[in-house]
Protein backbone atom coordinates (compact mmCIF):
# COMPACT_ATOMS: atom_id res chain seq x y z
CA UNK A 1 0.00 0.00 0.00
CA UNK A 2 0.97 3.48 -0.78
CA UNK A 3 1.96 5.25 2.36
CA UNK A 4 -0.36 8.98 1.55
CA UNK A 5 -1.31 10.81 3.90
CA UNK A 6 -5.05 10.85 5.66
CA UNK A 7 -6.97 14.60 6.33
CA UNK A 8 -9.56 14.71 9.25
CA UNK A 9 -11.71 17.59 9.26
CA UNK A 10 -14.56 17.72 11.69
CA UNK A 11 -17.67 20.36 12.32
CA UNK A 12 -19.78 21.09 15.10
CA UNK A 13 -23.85 21.15 14.77
CA UNK A 14 -24.31 22.44 18.05
CA UNK A 15 -28.26 22.70 18.57
CA UNK A 16 -27.83 18.67 18.02
CA UNK A 17 -24.72 18.34 20.02
CA UNK A 18 -23.02 16.17 17.04
CA UNK A 19 -20.02 16.14 15.65
CA UNK A 20 -19.11 15.42 12.18
CA UNK A 21 -15.90 13.77 11.64
CA UNK A 22 -14.69 13.34 8.00
CA UNK A 23 -11.93 11.02 7.53
CA UNK A 24 -10.25 10.97 3.85
CA UNK A 25 -7.06 9.46 2.15
CA UNK A 26 -4.86 6.46 3.90
CA UNK A 27 -6.54 4.81 6.35
CA UNK A 28 -4.30 1.84 5.65
CA UNK A 29 -2.21 0.27 8.55
CA UNK A 30 0.23 2.66 8.47
CA UNK A 31 -1.61 5.68 9.34
CA UNK A 32 -4.00 3.70 12.09
CA UNK A 33 -2.56 5.15 14.92
CA UNK A 34 -2.91 8.84 14.30
CA UNK A 35 -6.30 7.85 12.74
CA UNK A 36 -7.02 6.81 16.12
CA UNK A 37 -5.31 9.38 17.73
CA UNK A 38 -6.96 12.45 15.92
CA UNK A 39 -10.42 10.43 16.24
CA UNK A 40 -10.42 10.00 19.89
CA UNK A 41 -9.43 13.43 20.40
CA UNK A 42 -12.38 14.73 18.22
CA UNK A 43 -14.71 12.69 20.04
CA UNK A 44 -14.15 14.14 23.31
CA UNK A 45 -17.06 16.00 24.65
CA UNK A 46 -19.96 15.35 21.96
CA UNK A 47 -23.15 13.08 22.77
CA UNK A 48 -23.09 11.95 19.31
CA UNK A 49 -20.70 11.52 17.10
CA UNK A 50 -20.76 11.16 12.98
CA UNK A 51 -17.70 9.36 11.49
CA UNK A 52 -17.54 10.01 7.06
CA UNK A 53 -15.35 7.58 5.47
CA UNK A 54 -14.30 9.38 2.11
CA UNK A 55 -11.86 10.13 -1.05
CA UNK A 56 -10.35 7.20 0.54
CA UNK A 57 -7.16 5.74 -1.33
CA UNK A 58 -5.91 3.30 0.99
CA UNK A 59 -8.42 1.17 3.58
CA UNK A 60 -7.86 -2.44 5.59
CA UNK A 61 -8.77 -4.71 8.24
CA UNK A 62 -6.81 -1.99 10.47
CA UNK A 63 -9.36 0.71 9.65
CA UNK A 64 -12.45 -1.62 9.87
CA UNK A 65 -11.35 -3.26 13.24
CA UNK A 66 -10.25 0.78 14.24
CA UNK A 67 -14.05 1.72 12.94
CA UNK A 68 -15.92 -1.45 15.02
CA UNK A 69 -14.06 -0.63 17.92
CA UNK A 70 -14.53 3.28 18.58
CA UNK A 71 -18.17 2.25 17.37
CA UNK A 72 -18.66 -0.04 20.07
CA UNK A 73 -16.83 1.71 23.30
CA UNK A 74 -18.68 5.29 22.13
CA UNK A 75 -21.94 3.10 22.32
CA UNK A 76 -20.92 1.73 25.70
CA UNK A 77 -20.23 5.05 26.85
CA UNK A 78 -23.16 6.75 26.31
CA UNK A 79 -22.50 8.38 22.91
CA UNK A 80 -24.23 7.36 19.81
CA UNK A 81 -21.64 6.30 16.98
CA UNK A 82 -22.52 6.70 13.22
CA UNK A 83 -20.25 5.68 10.58
CA UNK A 84 -21.03 6.34 7.11
CA UNK A 85 -18.61 5.58 4.16
CA UNK A 86 -18.47 6.76 0.44
CA UNK A 87 -16.29 4.00 -0.65
CA UNK A 88 -15.53 2.66 -3.97
CA UNK A 89 -16.37 -0.82 -4.88
CA UNK A 90 -13.41 -2.14 -3.95
CA UNK A 91 -13.28 -0.73 -0.57
CA UNK A 92 -16.81 -1.95 0.22
CA UNK A 93 -15.95 -5.41 -0.86
CA UNK A 94 -13.15 -5.73 1.66
CA UNK A 95 -14.90 -4.48 4.24
CA UNK A 96 -17.60 -6.94 3.34
CA UNK A 97 -15.32 -9.22 3.28
CA UNK A 98 -14.34 -9.09 6.51
CA UNK A 99 -18.10 -9.00 8.12
CA UNK A 100 -17.33 -5.05 8.72
CA UNK A 101 -19.83 -3.88 6.53
CA UNK A 102 -23.01 -4.20 8.63
CA UNK A 103 -22.14 -1.44 11.05
CA UNK A 104 -21.37 1.22 8.05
Amino acid sequence: MENKAFNITSRVDNKKDVHHITLEGDLGINQIEKVKTAIESVMKGSREVVIELKNIHAIDLSTGQLMYSLKKAGNGNGKKVKIQADLNENGFDYLKNCDFNVFI
